[in-house]
């Protein structure tokens, strides 16, 4: 950054400390009553300010030329021939030196404090030749770029390059065909479009240009465009004249009502009243901007990046043609535009002109609703003491909110404190009649930081409460906060997590009188936590997109009468005698069941006393006629035969069943025939993909 261009920006910031400085002594003077809080915080504004100016002038005075070396080496050179051609005594040499010098070099001092001394310590500060040429070198690649044609602007870069080219020339820094390469690249780079294709077309063939004839066109381009200046003044005049009538303080009349008012054509009551097409009518008369609606110019050189927030297209949105049906409810399908008071009015766009020096303020009005500039709003937060299990007052952060009918406490803040927790079956209901169930209630109590006040409340139990508050850091650097408020939450602007919320049980209960007003539409309100911030934040740069709503509805009328139905519905049942079978086999599982060694459960299968076991009839021979069956259908399939085959070779190795031998009495007992069934999991000719398992069959 260059000396002009630190002294320019450091210009604006005087002049901005200048200006809050002038609205403090004026908000003094006009009013006649004052509250020491606002007095407070105006007096911390002015401290601020001052630290700020004093922060200021330091900057100016580390503003130092990046030629500075160069300069006191001349300056230096310069000084020595002038004190060799005088006949001066070692004072009067050693005041002239100190005289000539100026910057950081005139604070030097040396131990002895004569001439000699004094000029040696000036020689081995400045006398540093790889410092000097680096300066130059840095001087050239930083050149400034010519971004329109200008001769100021071409004179400026030709001296540039030839100073320090000249300057690197006497500390023997010649130039050859590498180093005239890369100057003709750097100087050319420079240049403006109409200098660089003028250039080009001087040129006849491919080769390389020359670096020197490169300067001889530009000193020839130099004065040509001194030239044309000097024969065509009147345009650069007529502007002038143009912009000094801009400027102007008088009063100019509404194109639409004809009074005489601060107010423009868009902000005007009677403007916006008309029927769209006498807008566009008049609009057309007054000779206005389609886009921007101003009276100063025309729509082809509006510089607005603004446009019709309906179609996007180039006019303005008072002059949009509702005449397409549309399909979108927040659009409203009429052939004019709904006329709505500012509080119906959700989207408000604000947007400064810089195309005209009188800083024309448009304003555009949607008649359709969206979200994409909805305020962003602050939430009572305070730093709240909660007693824990063991009598430990722990700090916890809470919400308070007024149009909640219970208090809420999350899951972790819950297990922090470890105070006993009541089953309850509470629903709460939310916007659009959204309801969830609580099953956990604690009872705890609250106190502030001095402890003076203490309150007994039940906090039902959620797993969260919201995510973090504020969902992004907002910046307080400019906030008139006075230094005597003591806030309730210090940290109100550093996203947190919410461990509490506060109803309207006891809300304005926690409120005092005090209230401070800090912005626009913010509020320092006093209450026995210390002062809640709350109120709309007007910090551009900030976008809150995520919206809380802590409305909460507690739904125990419902629980009740759902209690109520249940009682109702609810019969008694008497229980008749039980059956003789039933008590059969009752009596018949007490005394049969038991339990293997192995863990496993046997349950014997009763049998109807008066049925002997031989009217179960004869069953093997149906058994086997299954069996075999169910062998030839396994003959043709090979691989559910293997299925079948190891699932039986399991089920003996479990002893699920066991091999009957042949002395057995094989018509005693009865024979329950079984097939196999196959669970698909991939697909049917998939086997290997495939479970088998036997279903007992019981008539």
């Amino acid at each position: 950054m260059t000396s002009e261009t630190e002294i320019t920006t450091l210009n604006r910031k005087r002049g901005n400390i200048k200006s809050q400085i002038t609205k403090l002594a004026n908000a003094l003077v006009d009013k006649t009553e004052h509250s020491i809080p606002k007095l407070q915080a105006q007096l911390d504004i002015v401290s601020r300010l001052q630290e700020k100016f004093e922060l200021l002038k330091n900057d100016y005075y580390k503003i130092t030329n990046t030629t500075e070396f160069a300069d006191v080496e001349s300056s230096l050179d310069s000084v020595e021939d002038d004190l060799l051609n005088l006949e001066l005594s070692d004072n009067e040499k050693l005041h002239y030196l100190r005289g000539s010098l100026k910057g950081e070099a005139k604070i030097i001092e040396t131990a002895d404090d004569d001439f000699s001394s004094l000029f040696k310590a000036l020689e081995q500060r400045y006398e540093n030749k790889r410092v000097i040429v680096d300066c130059h070198i840095k001087n050239i690649l930083n050149l400034q770029v010519m971004k329109r044609e200008s001769s100021e602007d071409l004179r400026i870069l030709l001296d540039n390059v030839k100073k320090n080219l000249r300057s690197l020339k006497i500390l023997d820094f010649e130039r050859d065909k590498l180093s005239n390469a890369l100057l003709l690249n750097v100087v050319l780079d420079k240049l403006d479009r109409e200098t660089r294709k003028q250039f080009e077309l001087t040129l006849k063939d491919n080769e390389v240009p020359d670096f020197d004839a490169c300067l001889e066109f530009l000193e020839r381009r130099y004065q040509i465009l001194c030239s044309i200046h000097n024969n065509n003044p009147t345009k650069s005049n007529s502007e002038r004249s143009k912009s000094f009538f801009i400027k102007s303080n008088k009063p100019k009349k509404c194109g639409a009502c004809n009074n005489q008012t601060t107010h423009s054509l868009y902000q005007c009551d009677k403007f916006k009243a008309m029927k769209l097409s006498d807008r566009t009518e008049l609009v057309k008369k007054l000779r206005a901007c389609l886009n921007c609606l101003s009276e100063f110019h025309v729509i082809s050189a509006c510089n607005s990046k603004r446009s019709c927030f309906v179609c996007k297209k180039k006019h303005h949105t008072l002059l949009h043609k509702y005449s397409t049906p549309t399909t979108d409810p927040n659009v409203f399908p009429s052939s004019e535009p709904p006329v709505a008071s500012p509080a119906d009015m959700c989207s408000v766009q604000e947007v400064v002109n810089n195309s005209e020096s009188n800083s024309f303020l448009e304003h555009s009005r949607a008649s359709f609703h969206t979200n994409r500039n909805c305020k962003s709003v602050l939430i009572n937060s305070a730093i709240i003491y909660v007693k824990d299990s063991k009598g430990i007052r722990r700090p916890l952060r809470a919400i308070l909110d007024c149009a909640s009918e219970s208090s809420f406490i999350s899951s972790n803040a819950a297990n922090v404190l470890g105070l006993k927790k009541q089953k309850v079956n509470i629903p709460i209901c939310g916007l659009k009649d959204a309801s969830i169930n609580i099953n956990r209630r604690i009872s705890a109590q609250i106190s502030n930081a001095k402890n003076d006040s203490q309150w007994d409340i039940d906090f039902l139990l959620v797993p969260k409460i919201s995510h973090l508050s504020p969902s992004k850091k907002i910046n307080v650097e400019h906030w008139n906060i006075p230094n005597n408020v003591q806030l309730a939450d210090p940290t109100f602007f550093i996203p947190q997590k919410v461990d509490l919320l506060l109803g309207a049980e006891l809300f304005f209960a926690f409120l005092e009188k005090d209230k401070i007003k800090i912005g626009n539409n913010l509020f320092l309100q006093s209450s026995c936590f210390g002062y809640l911030v709350s109120g709309n934040i007007s910090d551009n740069n900030l976008d809150i997109s995520t919206k809380y709503c802590f409305l909460t509805k507690n739904l125990e009328a419902l629980n009740k009468t759902l209690t109520n139905f249940w009682e109702i519905e609810d019969v008694d049942y008497q229980k008749t005698c039980n059956s003789e079978e039933l008590n059969y086999c009752n009596e018949h599982f007490a005394k049969t069941h038991f339990r293997k060694a192995d863990g496993k459960y046997v349950v014997c299968m009763p049998l109807k006393p008066e049925f002997p076991e031989t009217m179960l009839g004869n069953s093997k021979m149906i058994a086997s006629k299954r069996l075999d069956q169910l062998w030839t259908r396994l003959e043709r399939d090979p691989t559910m035969k293997a299925l079948y085959s190891d699932f039986l070779n399991e089920y003996e190795s479990l002893h699920h069943m066991e091999e009957v031998k042949e002395d057995t009495d094989l018509d005693a007992g009865y024979y329950l025939p079984h097939h196999d069934q196959i669970t698909k999991r991939l697909s049917y000719e998939s086997y290997s993909t495939l479970a088998l398992k036997l279903v007992v069959v019981i008539p």
